[in-house]
C-alpha cells in the first residue's frame, strides 16, 4: 500500500525485521568526494550511488563572495536540503504510518549563519538558528499533525544529528 508516496508493506517489512534483528536497522553510508583543483566549474564532486540508477553526481561549488565561482549549489545548500529532505521523509512515513493522509506537503527552511569562524575571524558560533515551517494539507487536525512532527522529529537522523552532541572523527593522508 501507499500513502504518503511511501511504500508502507516494503517499510513495516524493515520495522518487523529490525525488531528481530536490531543489527538490521544499522547501516554505514559512506562516498568519496574530490576537489577539483583544475578547471572551471564545480569546486568539488561526488558520485552517489543509487539503488536502482547507478552513480548520481553531484557537485559544489563556493559561492563568489567565499572565493568560487557560484556556479552550482554550495555546500551549505546541500547540507540545508540534506536535513530538510530527511525531516520530510521522517514526516511523511510517520503520517502513513499514523494512517494520516497528506494531500499536499513542503518545508520552508532558514538558516541563520555567522561566518566569523569560517573567515578565521572569531570562534563564534557558525549556526546560529534553524528554522523549518511545514505547511500540511490535510484532512487530519492541527494537534494530530503536531503530534506526527514530535515523532518525526524524533526518527529524522539528521534533527537527531544536530539536536545531540557527536564526536566526528577527520584525518589527513598524505599521498
Amino acid at each position: 500500500m501507499i500513502m504518503n508516496r511511501v511504500n508502507l508493506d516494503a517499510f513495516n517489512s524493515t520495522i518487523d525485521q529490525a525488531k528481530k534483528d536490531r543489527k538490521k536497522a544499522k547501516l554505514t553510508i559512506s562516498m568519496e568526494d574530490e576537489w577539483l583543483i583544475n578547471g572551471t566549474g564545480a569546486q568539488c564532486s561526488a558520485k552517489l550511488p543509487t539503488e536502482k540508477g547507478g552513480d548520481f553526481l553531484v557537485e559544489s561549488d563556493e559561492p563568489l563572495f567565499l572565493g568560487g565561482g557560484g556556479t552550482v549549489p554550495n555546500p551549505a545548500q546541500y547540507w540545508i536540503y540534506g536535513m530538510t529532505a530527511c525531516l520530510a521523509a521522517a514526516y511523511a512515513k510517520t503520517a502513513a504510518l499514523e494512517g494520516i493522509k497528506l494531500n499536499s506537503f513542503k518545508i520552508k527552511v532558514a538558516v541563520d549563519l555567522d561566518l566569523s569562524a569560517s573567515l578565521g575571524i572569531a570562534p563564534d558560533p557558525i549556526i546560529t538558528g534553524i528554522r523549518w515551517d511545514l505547511v500540511v494539507d490535510s484532512e487530519a487536525g492541527k494537534d494530530a499533525l503536531e503530534r506526527v512532527l514530535d515523532i518525526a522529529k524524533g526518527r529524522c537522523p539528521a534533527f537527531y544529528a544536530i539536536t545531540h552532541p557527536t564526536s566526528p572523527k577527520a584525518t589527513v593522508a598524505k599521498i
